[in-house]
């Protein structure tokens, strides 16, 4: 009778251990992590075009305002990017997203095909092996590379920068010539582009580019703070430059020459007032190359330690920024 109770006890410590894990592995897998909807920026390489070096466009998407579509609520998200002839900001409404946390989809109207209907854009709620149709990743402009069909190779684990941990999905699509991944990451989205195709043939800025390479997410910063950082050598600085607006000074009172330059570069400013101002170089990834204090109405600064290739300055006075292009000749 002893015995018998025993192996009883043990049988249903076991039985309750098993549970137990059972129901904490199903609310671990239940902790969904939704896109951050207020105060979040997208930065995405969004292609390179020709010369040399090659030069590469970045892009940024950020939630901004809602909207009611479909008699649903959705989340605006709009892009600025550079004009590659003027280097003025645009800002266009990119797509609108709505988010299922119940079943662990996020659906997208996608405005930049100007499309009206939803599509499922991502699908957190599947297992490894499985087929799944994300048919917000499909265009049929361009249909040898994008698909709609993917297989779940693997789902495991990444750890962002503020350490908090998040599902990763990699799949590759059935439909095209060659096998094309697709990485997603649960609550930043897609590695590539995280709001559709990533396409040159949606490129605004080098739409008709002939060397092009893959978009990839360079960053997602919410609040301010850096959640995602591409293998941790992008410090999002792009976002000042694609959203500062005020100009410090007018047009007509600042002279930049001589652009195309291959080393000297002259600033002049028409004023009878000297006081600090900051000059900055950034390079089309967003990164600072270059960093100078001066007081002078008329400088000339040596920019030979430089690169050839198509580079972003500001002049900064009064924590605003006057924007240009500079072209580095060999």
């Amino acid at each position: 009778m002893k015995h018998y109770t025993i192996s009883h006890s043990i049988i249903s410590l076991t039985l309750f251990i098993s549970l137990f894990l059972i129901i904490q592995n199903t609310l671990k897998c239940q902790e969904y992590i939704p896109l951050p909807e207020n105060n979040a920026v997208w930065t995405e390489m969004n292609g390179i075009y020709e010369g040399f070096p090659p030069q590469s466009w970045t892009s940024l998407f950020i939630t901004e305002t809602d909207t009611t579509l479909l008699d649903q609520f959705y989340k605006n998200i709009y892009e600025y990017y550079l004009n590659p002839s003027t280097f003025d900001t645009i800002r266009e409404l990119y797509a609108s997203i709505r988010q299922d946390a119940i079943t662990e989809r996020v659906y997208i109207i996608r405005h930049y095909l100007n499309e009206t209907n939803e599509r499922l854009l991502m699908d957190f709620n599947i297992q490894t092996s499985d087929t799944v149709i994300l048919d917000a990743y499909f265009w049929d402009i361009d249909p040898l590379n994008t698909d709609s069909i993917f297989i779940v190779d693997s789902i495991s684990e990444i750890t962002l920068n503020n350490n908090q941990k998040r599902r990763i999905q990699y799949l590759s699509t059935q439909n095209t010539p060659f096998p094309k991944p697709q990485i997603i990451i649960e609550g930043v989205g897609s590695f590539f582009n995280p709001f559709g195709p990533a396409t040159n043939l949606v490129n605004k800025q080098q739409p008709k580019s002939s060397f092009c390479c893959p978009h990839f997410l360079l960053c997602l910063t919410v609040e301010g703070e850096n959640i995602y950082v591409h293998k941790n050598e992008t410090d999002c600085s792009i976002l000042q430059i694609l959203t500062s607006t005020k100009p410090i000074l007018q047009e007509t009172t600042l002279s930049l020459y001589p652009n195309p330059t291959n080393g000297l570069y002259r600033i002049k400013i028409n004023s009878e007032y000297t006081q600090e101002r900051l000059f900055e170089i950034y390079d089309l990834m967003g990164r600072k190359v270059l960093h100078r204090k001066f007081y002078q109405n008329d400088i000339t600064i040596d920019l030979g330690s430089l690169n050839p290739g198509t580079y972003i300055i500001q002049i900064w006075c009064d924590d605003t920024p006057i924007t240009k292009k500079l072209i580095i000749s060999p």
